[in-house]
């Protein structure tokens, strides 16, 4: 889908909502690289805020332990791409099996410590997306 398709989309979304009552905002979460790429789809008025999806399991360079400055970075580097807006992180994570991805080894141990970064760079205003799984219902301790 193009952005300006997206931001059509948005339009339609945000009309039905309103006609049903709903006034908060209303955005898209996209990789950071959709916005870098298409910055007048976070610069457009028809988004309330700019939300991002970051993985910094898919940055081969990072290490679980950057996880949380690689993030940080990725917020940067969208937030100069949006002209100075805000951006929210919406989704981050780490997985703990999975194929190696140069420096990223998914595992319990490497989860925790990608996830400790992680909390502690954005101060725990970050929603995990690898938090738990299906195997394993123990959460993971800061």
């Amino acid at each position: 889908m193009s952005a300006s398709d997206l931001l059509n989309k948005i339009i339609s979304v945000k009309h039905i909502l309103r006609a049903a009552g709903y006034n908060g905002p209303v955005t898209t979460a996209e990789p950071p690289s959709s916005f870098i790429d298409n910055p007048g789809l976070c610069t457009s008025s028809t988004l309330d805020l700019v939300a991002i999806n970051a993985h910094s399991y898919f940055d081969p360079y990072s290490t679980p332990a950057q996880c949380g400055s690689f993030v940080l970075n990725q917020i940067s580097i969208t937030k100069s791409a949006c002209g100075g807006k805000s951006v929210f992180l919406t989704e981050a994570g780490y997985p703990h099996a999975g194929i190696t991805n140069g420096y990223n080894v998914p595992s319990y141990d490497n989860q925790r410590i990608a996830l400790k970064s992680l909390f502690q760079a954005t101060q725990g205003y970050v929603t995990f997306f690898t938090m738990r799984d299906g195997t394993s219902v123990e959460l993971i301790q800061f």
